[in-house]
């Protein structure tokens, strides 16, 4: 199914490695139970979902990729099952929902029985909360955002500058993000980054040892849901 608009639908009995819906839409649709289903850069809008009731049900995460939910009632996705203790989310963004563990407006529901706990592993942009997961008994959901962060250093000609030193910590906290990592050919570093964000950043990148040398220039910045991606422009220091 590609790029379909689905309009006051009910239940989407879809949960089979047959199925693979690629920019579909749902919109004031009942649930989509989805396991072993391909779910595809699509999107939900206005779910008719009661609270503490998830639009989506798959066994796995990695079943729903780079996809968008928007907040109406309820979560947006229902994991039944916990067996492998973590999984994967890719990408997918959520609009709306709380970031209060264990709300019944929280973006994840974890149904399975015997109060397991369970870790998610976010990536390529996916902006899910790290609070907004709800269990049915007493066990939590850790949630690991990775995003990264690239410093890319340069001259005041826009040439890149291989051999700079770059140092990259939080602000406020102090923990190092990039410790003292050494450009490459093309003027870059970078390092992953499973924090909370945003998060403000702080650090400097110098080259003063090996001609040609360079003044030191500060960082400023922020890493978002994205990540990061900060040039720096060095000044000649001959």
């Amino acid at each position: 199914m590609y790029g379909v608009s689905l309009i006051h639908g009910g239940t989407f009995d879809i949960a089979s490695t047959a199925n693979s819906w690629i920019s579909c839409t749902w919109i004031d649709c009942d649930k989509a139970n989805v396991q072993d289903a391909e779910i595809l850069s699509c999107t939900v809008v206005d779910a008719n979902t009661a609270d503490g009731v998830a639009f989506m049900v798959t066994n796995d995460f990695a079943d729903i990729v780079k996809c968008s939910f928007q907040f109406s009632d309820g979560h947006a996705i229902e994991l039944t099952d916990n067996t492998t203790g973590s999984q994967n989310n890719v990408g997918n963004l959520f609009s709306g929902y709380t970031n209060t563990a264990d709300s019944t407006d929280a973006a994840i529901y974890l149904s399975e029985a015997g109060n397991p706990d369970l870790t998610i592993n976010s990536s390529d942009g996916s902006n899910l909360q790290t609070n907004s997961w709800r269990t049915l008994g007493t066990g939590t959901i850790t949630i690991n955002n990775t995003v990264t962060v690239t410093i890319t250093v340069v001259d005041t000609l826009g040439v890149a500058i291989q051999g700079a030193r770059v140092f990259l910590e939080e602000d406020p906290g102090g923990t190092d993000i990039i410790s003292y990592g050494t450009t490459d050919v093309n003027g870059e570093v970078s390092a992953s980054y499973g924090g909370t964000t945003p998060q403000d950043v702080t650090g400097f990148v110098r080259k003063g040892t090996a001609s040609p040398v360079y003044k030191a220039a500060p960082i400023t910045a922020t890493i978002s849901s994205t990540g990061l991606s900060q040039t720096v422009t060095l000044v000649s220091d001959e």
